[in-house]
């Protein structure tokens, strides 16, 4: 089956589809996510959520005690998912809002992000021609997708594995613990600095580093802006 989406200005990946029959609505498709959210007090009445229990969610921040639906129907093209729980975040000071869904939907299937065409494919079995592809590790938490991956300071190298994140609004992030266990910044150029947030009063200041070089799998990217600041996770 193939999926249509669109790019949003920050470059996420939007589905159309629907909750328990609420018409069409832009659906989220994040990497990152190990489960369904809704972000927003104004979608309780428009997807008929109903709360029925308490969830530990954990993001670049840290872990916070979140509300969940349960059952829920979701629709995205001719797929439909019943029994489907959601975790719901009001929108009290929070960075970004909607309605996202996580890895998990499609978990038990082959998938490719095509970029060129604007399609998520899925299939029941790998690609049969996978000339010009690389194979990377990957594992799967209850804190999103990870892959293995390389940074090369300059002086040093270091592997790891890092979130594999649709829905980061950067390129590549590791947090402080990693940066102080590896000193990999003492060999880069400093290009700026940000933030990373969940919320607006739950933020962490982070400089942005040029890593000269990044290796995935047998592919060697150039010249990567790398994020360092955060307590919890590093992400790619």
């Amino acid at each position: 089956d193939t999926i249509p989406f669109i790019l949003s200005k920050s470059n996420e990946i939007i589905l159309k589809g629907s909750i328990n029959n609420s018409g069409i609505i832009d659906i989220i498709f994040d990497t990152g996510a190990g489960c369904n959210y809704v972000i927003g007090k104004e979608f309780i009445q428009k997807l008929a959520l109903k709360i029925t229990g308490l969830t530990e969610d954990e993001s670049v921040t840290g872990l916070a005690t979140e509300q969940t639906s349960f059952p829920n129907q979701f629709q995205v093209g001719s797929l439909q998912w019943n029994n489907q729980s959601i975790t719901y975040i009001d929108d009290k000071g929070y960075t970004g809002g909607g309605v996202i869904t996580g890895y998990n939907m499609f978990e038990d299937k082959g998938l490719s992000i095509d970029y060129d065409k604007n399609l998520l494919i899925l299939s029941n079995e790998l690609p049969a021609d996978i000339n010009g592809y690389s194979s990377v590790p990957m594992r799967q938490t209850t804190g999103g997708t990870y892959i293995e991956l390389t940074i090369f300071s300059g002086k040093k190298e270091k592997k790891g594995w890092f979130l594999f994140d649709t829905g980061a609004s950067f390129e590549l992030s590791i947090n402080s613990d990693f940066e102080s266990a590896n000193l990999l910044k003492d060999d880069m150029k400093k290009i700026g600095t940000g933030i990373i947030a969940s919320t607006e009063k739950d933020h962490q200041n982070a400089d942005i580093m040029l890593a000269p070089k990044i290796k995935i799998g047998d592919i060697e990217i150039p010249e990567v802006p790398l994020t360092i600041g955060g307590k919890n996770m590093f992400q790619l």
